[in-house]
């Protein structure tokens, strides 16, 4: 992604807190919009052990404004030691986490 930071979403396609904090995320993503900082922060979630059709779905029923991304086989989880979900990070560009926050 062509942005100096992403805040990257670590979800669960059955997970009711991530279901529940999708429109929260959203606000988020339209006031990065509005306030012309889109092009300095993209946003990205990572549905762990999610297919293609269930992240269809998820992004369906939970109206993402920004890319949800399938991880069906938790690549990407497995290389963060599986972080219970919902989990938040902010890294940069090349790949530093300046911020990471799990929900209780």
């Amino acid at each position: 992604m062509n942005a100096p930071f992403i805040l990257v979403e670590f979800i669960g396609v059955y997970c009711p807190q991530c279901h529940r904090q999708a429109s929260i995320y959203n606000q988020l993503f339209t006031h990065l919009k509005r306030a012309g900082l889109d092009g300095k922060i993209k946003m990205l979630a990572l549905a762990g052990k999610g297919t293609a059709e269930e992240v269809a779905y998820l992004r369906q029923k939970s109206g993402y404004l920004y890319p949800v991304v399938p991880d069906p086989d938790s690549a990407i989880f497995n290389a963060l030691d599986e972080p219970k979900t919902p989990y938040t990070m902010i890294v940069t560009r090349e790949g530093a986490v300046r911020y990471a926050h799990l929900l209780p």
